[in-house]
């Protein structure tokens, strides 16, 4: 039985209306903001979005008839329930218990969604109570009329069903629409504002905020929001192509938010044992201040799923941690031939000095108080004389350039997994490691030999009283080469890595990936960080040993589906392609773009995910369906 294609659009259209989505084109909500707008989120134009999933990956595999076939009697149960839902809503509606007609509301479509928190403000003299402004738009198109009237007979009804202690509304004309204001005794810095402009229907805490943007919408003015530094670098460094759904964090007035608000409890609360000076002092220290936002977007273009983010750290304010930026090295091209071509994912890129970061935290505890870093330093050097260790000097020894890369997950054995970071220190770090393993008493211990004229050195654990063997499941191992630890769980692979570093390895390396080396094209040679993964690969060992799985376990009776009919390994992997992942840094900030199957789809797959768990407990207790149909 196949599923109609109404059906796989309507899929499509639900799917992209759990994900605020967006295309570029600018939606003059966005306008209406104020320059410092802590946090946004939201989209222009939903349905061109659904047109953009329609092209994707995912969509691929849910059209393929294999897939509809798996799911048919549970789409099927799912549309008789739909279909006796809207039967009680009908009388219902005949009833007058419901104001809308179940067609209509059904109907319902939403054109585009905005959410905003554009006011975080403590108390002052000017306005004793703290100011939280938090507003959404969510634009109806053609259907905003059948929510227009459900809401103006549903709020009288919510009135009178709370009684006589009911907060009254108050209606006010700004910019030629009603706004309904609702304030709540308990809650005297928030009310609840609502208003409509043209088919938008705004919603809001702060009711001078809510008037403002009305206005701003009414008369095409500005909040200033869109001219705002953030958002004119994060559109000068990811803009370009149209986003299902794009996001800005403005980090400066969080921070700063966040130090008020810690500032004014240690006047109200007494012993408050928090100094927000140091607190401030410390993070000036860690050069936090010196991020001033992020900026995400995600859609799809020409079928493929991308992901595009920006944080903008100028180079004059960078310290601390934020320092490191500037220390991130582009990538040694030269260095991927030290990667298997037949793996699923590899990474490369390169991460601070471990001393570097070490020396930064405490310095940041001396600026929070002197003190503290003194008994920090004590407690550390304790430790050290416990254990014997040189922790400074084991910390100098990490950092550097790091590669990293996972082989395709063929069954439940302990997949191909090789990790390499820069170390210096060889000799120190072995002494050091020695040092810390022999604090197992026995439990684990490391054996050397010798392999290809290196030292190989394996790591053997055993399990007190008769545990598991794991020597059967991996045998972990590293060694020195190049200038680089390189770690292994199987010795085999840890030979391969060698093979590959010395120039002598016969299957190949990542520079012969036919995908991996149409993206490597487009590599910025200033890239500090890479990342690529062959979904397909990937995708397909894991389903391989699901599937499998799956024949073991009993569904439950009230859930139609046949794991007989579980889609094949081909049809789930032929879509699907690789993604590829890249970032750099400049004097504005840092850069990452990422380009794949999914992008959008991974907020979908949480939201579905949730929805599906809760579905699938109802299922379970019988709460939602009645006994279900199996075959």
């Amino acid at each position: 039985m196949l599923l109609p294609h109404r059906f796989c659009l309507s899929a499509a259209a639900a799917l992209a209306a759990l994900v605020p989505s967006a295309l570029r084109a600018q939606d003059a909500f966005m306008s209406t903001l104020p320059e410092g707008t802590a946090i946004y989120f939201g989209a222009s134009d939903i349905p061109a979005a659904v047109e953009g999933f329609q092209s994707s990956a995912l969509f691929k595999i849910w059209e393929a008839d294999e897939t509809q076939e798996f799911f048919a009697e549970l789409i099927t149960m799912v549309e008789q329930q739909y279909s006796v839902a809207m039967s009680q809503a009908k009388a219902l509606h005949e009833q007058g218990m419901l104001p809308v007609s179940p067609e209509d509301l059904a109907a319902v479509r939403l054109d585009s969604f905005h959410f905003a928190v554009t006011d975080l403000e403590m108390p002052s003299q000017d306005h004793p109570a703290p100011r939280v402004g938090v507003v959404a738009a969510l634009d109806f198109g053609a259907s905003s009329g059948t929510v227009q009237q459900l809401l103006s007979k549903m709020l009288p009804m919510a009135m009178m069903q709370m009684g006589e202690n009911a907060p009254q509304p108050q209606v006010s004309e700004v910019a030629g629409s009603e706004l309904t204001t609702l304030r709540l005794p308990e809650l005297p810095f928030l009310s609840i504002n609502w208003a409509w402009s043209g088919s938008k229907l705004l919603i809001g805490t702060d009711t001078a905020r809510l008037s403002s943007i009305m206005k701003g919408l009414k008369e095409g003015s500005t909040g200033g929001f869109l001219q705002s530094k953030l958002y004119r670098t994060t559109d000068s460094k990811i803009g370009g192509r149209p986003a299902a759904f794009e996001s800005y964090l403005n980090t400066s007035v969080l921070l700063d938010r966040g130090l008020q608000a810690l500032e004014m409890a240690a006047k109200m609360v007494p012993n408050f044992e928090v100094d927000p000076a140091g607190v401030r002092r410390a993070m000036d220290v860690l050069g936090l201040f010196g991020l001033k936002g992020m900026g995400f977007r995600t859609g799809w273009e020409n079928g493929k799923a991308f992901i595009d983010a920006f944080a903008m750290v100028p180079a004059a304010e960078r310290k601390g941690l934020m320092s490191f930026f500037d220390s991130s090295k582009p990538i040694d091209r030269s260095h991927l031939a030290w990667i298997p071509r037949e793996i699923s994912s590899f990474s490369m890129g390169s991460m601070p000095k471990m001393s570097a970061l070490y020396d930064c935290v405490m310095e940041a505890v001396k600026a929070y108080d002197p003190e503290a870093e003194g008994m920090a330093k004590m407690v550390l050097g304790q430790l050290q004389d416990e254990l014997g260790l040189d922790i400074p000097a084991l910390l100098g020894t990490l950092g550097g350039e790091m590669y990293g890369y996972q082989g395709p997950m063929m069954d439940m054995a302990v997949p191909q997994v090789v990790i390499a970071m820069d170390c210096p220190q060889p000799d120190l770090m072995l002494s050091q490691l020695k040092k810390l393993l022999a604090l197992s008493e026995g439990m684990v211990d490391i054996t050397e030999s010798k392999e290809g004229g290196e030292s190989v050195y394996g790591i053997n654990v055993m399990m007190p009283g008769g545990g598991v063997d794991l020597s059967a499941m991996m045998d972990p191992a590293f060694t020195f080469a190049k200038g680089k630890m390189i770690f292994s769980f199987n010795r085999s692979d840890l030979s391969q890595a060698l093979q590959l570093m010395n120039g002598d390895a016969e299957a190949g390396n990542i520079t012969q990936h036919p995908e991996f080396a149409k993206h490597l094209k487009n590599l910025p040679q200033d890239a500090v960080r890479l990342s690529f993964t062959d979904v397909k690969a990937m995708v397909g060992g894991y389903y391989g040993i699901m599937s499998g799985a799956l024949g073991m376990f009993d569904l439950p009776p009230n859930l139609p589906l046949d794991p007989g009919l579980l889609p094949t390994v081909e049809t789930i992997t032929d879509p699907l392609f690789a993604d590829f992942m890249w970032s750099k840094a400049d004097a504005d900030g840092a850069v990452m773009r990422m380009v794949g199957p999914m992008g959008p789809e991974y907020f979908g797959l949480f939201v579905g995910a949730t929805v599906g768990a809760i579905t699938y407990a109802a299922i379970v207790e019988g709460e939602v369906f009645g006994p279900g149909r199996r075959r």
